[in-house]
């Protein structure tokens, strides 16, 4: 095991630290913060770098739901697959161009993004997706590390 894969978390320890957060934000924005998970029980073993979803999580719920009167839906998803470890933070919030994403001053989604390429090179997977009025996604996949992967 290498010093980086000492640092990282599983899943399931970042899920419980993102359940933190979001019970926060329950009390702040009550019923415009609907949350749906897709969460796979395979998928929890899997490890990765901490902090990987809450910059995520919380950029949905400042850009997207926060904003709107009526609030929006929080997304997340994670499967084990193929070797991988797949999650997905979505939101059905206003949207954006993505150029404007890629020249914003956010950091959240750039550290999450440049963390994910220093530790595991073109083995991981980061894709954006956005458009004005289609709500925001990020999906990560990055190899499972899990002795017996799949």
């Amino acid at each position: 095991m290498t010093m980086k894969d000492a640092e990282d978390v599983e899943l399931s320890d970042e899920l419980d630290f993102v359940e933190n957060y979001l019970a926060l934000e329950r009390l702040r924005l009550g019923d415009r913060l609907r949350i749906e998970k897709r969460i796979q029980a395979e998928s929890l073993g899997c490890r990765l770098p901490p902090f990987t979803l809450q910059p995520l999580i919380e950029n949905s719920i400042r850009h997207a739901i926060s904003t709107q009167p009526r609030g929006g839906l929080l997304q997340i998803k994670t499967e084990r697959r193929n070797g991988l470890l797949c999650v997905e933070v979505l939101d059905d919030g206003p949207g954006a161009k993505p150029e404007d994403v890629e020249a914003s001053n956010g950091i959240g989604v750039r550290i999450v993004r440049q963390r994910l390429m220093t530790r595991y090179g073109d083995q991981a997977n980061f894709r954006l997706e956005t458009g004005p009025g289609k709500g925001f996604s990020v999906r990560i996949e990055i190899p499972t590390n899990v002795p017996g992967g799949a």
